[in-house]
């Protein structure tokens, strides 16, 4: 029951984001063809975002040991347990 759903899950989701895709793809071209490439370039750019930590204000966010966080997933977490930690204290 549960791989099935996941199945299921899996196969709308990947239809959704191909869907989504091509509308993007198609609003890019369309554009491109009126010569607005300034708004192609920022499509583009958060279109091939790869899921790591962009710094904000400079600011890198560092782990325990003091090795800096790619991805943003690993910084939420670091935060999480920053805050766990000061007010244990």
């Amino acid at each position: 029951m549960c791989r099935k759903l996941n199945l299921k899950l899996r196969l709308e989701t990947d239809k959704a984001r191909k869907k989504w895709l091509e509308d993007e793809c198609r609003e890019i071209e369309e554009l491109m063809r009126l010569g607005r490439h300034h708004i192609v370039h920022k499509k583009i750019k958060d279109i091939s975002w790869d899921g790591r930590l962009k710094s904000r204000c400079g600011k890198e966010i560092e782990d325990e040991h003091e090795f800096l966080l790619k991805y943003e997933v690993q910084a939420l977490q670091r935060w999480k347990e920053y805050i766990q930690d000061a007010w244990n204290e």
